[in-house]
């Protein structure tokens, strides 16, 4: 499968529910934390504002992208 970046959330809270949200929808959600071991635990946002990013497949990405959107609205 090759994936596509959909978004890079600010925390693993938002990236949780936004796979959730997808998974609802039948996308497979894969999550790229950027963080490293628990040990440097908050370190990694120092030099990166985002938690990690959500990634899906090419095939969905056009209904992942329209699904974003509605998530976004609903939890600004």
């Amino acid at each position: 499968m090759a994936a596509r970046v959909l978004y890079r959330p600010p925390d693993e809270m938002t990236a949780l529910l936004l796979k959730s949200f997808l998974e609802g929808d039948g996308i497979l959600v894969i999550l790229k934390e950027y963080g490293c071991s628990k040990v440097y635990d908050g370190l990694h946002l120092s030099m990166k504002p985002e938690w990690g990013e959500v990634l899906v497949s090419e095939e969905d990405y056009p209904r992942a992208k329209e699904l974003l959107s509605e998530f976004l609205k609903k939890n600004a």
